[in-house]
């Protein structure tokens, strides 16, 4: 079946693997295959977020349209180690984009959602 994902298929059984042996996607994201295919989706994207994240360079933009700034970042929609299969994929099976240009403030949100932290009471 079509857009089924499979664990042994390259290049999900690379990112795997790479995964299991160091623990981290940083062997990944080293590697000259991403490095030529991040390079491509930078230009492709012509280096441009559509910044909703900076409300003190933009704040009469918060909340309306985007702000266009730099991007720095390639980032995965889906998630690396939610579908490996997709880690050098363009796009997903039903054609959204996989690959998304976004600067260094939208990407922290982006990989790190908001937590709600433990309630702790106050020791003082």
């Amino acid at each position: 079946m079509a857009g089924t994902y499979d664990p042994d298929s390259w290049p999900a059984c690379w990112v795997l693997e790479v995964l299991a042996r160091t623990g981290s996607a940083a062997e990944f994201y080293r590697s000259p295959l991403w490095r030529r295919l991040s390079a491509h989706v930078r230009r492709e994207q012509h280096h441009q977020c559509y910044c909703h994240l900076h409300p003190n360079e933009f704040p009469h933009l918060r909340g309306q349209r985007p702000a266009i700034v730099r991007a720095a970042v390639v980032h995965h929609v889906h998630p690396l180690r939610q579908r490996p299969d997709l880690a050098l994929s363009e796009v997903d099976e039903e054609g959204r984009p996989n690959l998304i240009c976004v600067c260094a403030t939208c990407h922290w949100p982006l990989d790190h959602p908001v937590q709600q932290l433990p309630d702790i009471p106050e020791r003082w």
